[in-house]
């Protein structure tokens, strides 16, 4: 008799569900970057790649590290979805050389856009400005001023 009662509350739990009451749509988007050698015959990739992110204190801390046994040639960063406008961020190939360390600011412009009851609000990053010091890298390419999702690079640094 207890099996019974408890293969009908089951049932009615999974038939009460609805469709919009999973969510399947995702997160906000991170920003895409990616990296290229400025020589486009060479396939070299990047060795490593450091990334700080700065925090809501101000400080700079190592969001990201890829070493040198898996050389990549893009990453995917979070911008914040605090209500904030701009996003630093400290890149370079290696982590102690203060040389070839490149700052990235961001300006964006924050969007809320409601998924579903399920997933609730994501930010969506519209109008966005980039800005790189050029120490390591030697230049960009923005492809994407609308962060909106993470198929395609939003910006394209050369090293």
């Amino acid at each position: 008799m207890k099996y019974y009662v408890f293969l009908l509350m089951l049932l009615g739990v999974l038939w009460s569900c609805e469709e919009d009451d999973i969510c399947d749509e995702g997160k906000s988007p991170r920003m895409y970057l990616k990296f290229r050698n400025i020589d486009e015959q060479s396939a070299e990739r990047m060795d490593s790649i450091y990334l700080w992110r700065q925090n809501t204190a101000g400080d700079f801390e190592l969001y990201i590290f890829k070493a040198k046994t898996a050389a990549e040639d893009s990453v995917l960063v979070p911008l914040p979805i605090v209500e904030v406008t701009e996003a630093y961020f400290v890149i370079s190939p290696k982590r102690y050389d203060v040389e070839t360390r490149d700052t990235l600011k961001v300006d964006y412009q924050r969007v809320l856009d409601f998924g579903s009851k399920a997933c609730g609000y994501k930010v969506n990053y519209l109008n966005v400005n980039y800005e790189i010091s050029n120490r390591f890298f030697v230049g960009s390419e923005v492809i994407d001023t609308n962060i909106t999702d993470e198929e395609t690079p939003d910006l394209l640094l050369y090293y």
